[in-house]
């Protein structure tokens, strides 16, 4: 069974990454205390955790730049995360 985050998890998650993104543009989803101490997140397979990171950062570029905040700048701080 492939490891997901559902709906209101990732809603959540994002809010939070967008955040520290507001502090911190390099910051990652996977750092996150949230997700990284989360059992099923350590035993989750690689690619399961860059589908993940990248759904928790897209769902933070949604908000940021729904917030009002720079296009340019979400967009550099989440485009490397972000797998189309």
């Amino acid at each position: 069974m492939a490891y997901r985050l559902t709906k209101p998890d990732r809603e959540k998650l994002g809010m939070r990454f967008a955040e520290i993104l507001l502090c911190r543009a390099s910051a990652s989803p996977g750092e996150m205390p949230e997700l990284a101490y989360r059992k099923d997140w350590r035993e989750a397979a690689a690619h399961e955790r860059k589908k993940v990171v990248s759904e928790i950062a897209e769902e933070a570029r949604g908000i940021l730049l729904k917030s009002g905040y720079p296009k340019e700048q979400v967009e550099k701080a989440t485009r490397h995360l972000i797998r189309y």
